[in-house]
């Protein structure tokens, strides 16, 4: 580890860096971190000390279209994002963090994790590991994490397999040793309540939930499930405070905090209709089997 310590990497593939995750590439960069911005095109981000790369220098196996999920139409950017995070942290030591994390910390409390254990993650449930942030001066770990991709590569058969799935499996059976701080360190706010950081009256809770926290992940695929990552958070909100006092981004902020409120209010209504749909088609599968009507 140099005086400088070690780097932050990201990653962007696929077209220009949205306003939410050029702010969360310059949150490593403010934390003192020398960041590192990989990507298939030059991103504007002028006086902001960020480096920037092609990814193809890194890993060249796959290209981010080629990675697909079965049912789903499109490349996988998120699941390219999975394999090319072990291809770089196999060849070099450093801090991973996906372009939906904003770090919190400073980079010499980042050290700190690293200088007790070779290979660091986070929890973000009691049972389950996330690999959206990984710290690493050990190559052998990612390159087994690496290797593991190979077989399950073009096509793959559930959202995931290769991300959360994967290194909690490999944690889990003890094929490798990694330190899985608690959800606390990284993942603050759980995904099913980020909508809560938008809404102006749920700020005090969330300052106490990333109180301490190193990071605080945005989980950009719900946003964009939502409808949220098209919504500037409203004044008094959580991010939107934070978003002003780390970076001076007053121009995010809006005033709509009633759109706020239905689109995370309609949020909750999708997955409770998209769980009743689940259990009925599960207990309609059940009957047929018990009634011999399978293949029918």
């Amino acid at each position: 580890m140099t005086a400088k310590g070690l780097p932050a990497f990201f990653l962007w593939v696929g077209g220009a860096l949205p306003p939410l995750a050029r702010l969360c590439v310059l949150s490593a960069a403010r934390a003192g971190f020398h960041t590192i911005l990989f990507s298939d095109r030059h991103h504007d981000l002028p006086g902001s000390g960020i480096e920037q790369a092609d990814f193809r220098e890194i890993y060249s196996e796959y290209g981010p279209e080629d990675i697909t999920i079965r049912g789903r139409p499109g490349p996988a950017y998120a699941a390219f994002s999975d394999v090319f995070r072990f291809a770089l942290l196999a060849g070099q030591s450093g801090w991973w963090f996906d372009c939906d994390t904003l770090v919190l910390r400073p980079r010499q409390d980042f050290d700190e994790l690293l200088a007790a254990q070779p290979f660091v993650i986070g929890r973000e449930t009691p049972t389950m590991l996330n690999g959206a942030v990984i710290g690493s001066t050990d190559v052998a770990v990612p390159s087994l994490l690496l290797a593991s991709t190979r077989a399950l590569l073009p096509e793959l058969s559930k959202w995931g397999v290769i991300g959360p799935a994967l290194i909690s499996q490999k944690v889990a059976c003890g094929e490798i040793s990694a330190d899985a701080l608690p959800i606390r360190a990284f993942y603050p706010v759980h995904h099913e309540d980020i909508g809560a950081i938008y809404q102006p009256e749920r700020r005090a809770e969330m300052e106490a939930a990333t109180q301490g926290s190193y990071c605080l992940s945005l989980w950009n695929e719900v946003l964009g499930q939502t409808g949220l990552r098209h919504v500037a958070p409203p004044a008094g909100s959580f991010l939107a405070e934070l978003l002003a006092s780390r970076f001076g981004a007053t121009e995010l902020v809006t005033d709509d905090a009633a759109l706020v409120d239905f689109l995370v209010s309609n949020k909750l209504r999708l997955d409770t209709l998209d769980s009743g749909a689940i259990a009925l088609r599960t207990i309609l599968r059940k009957t047929r089997a018990r009634l011999g009507l399978d293949g029918q």
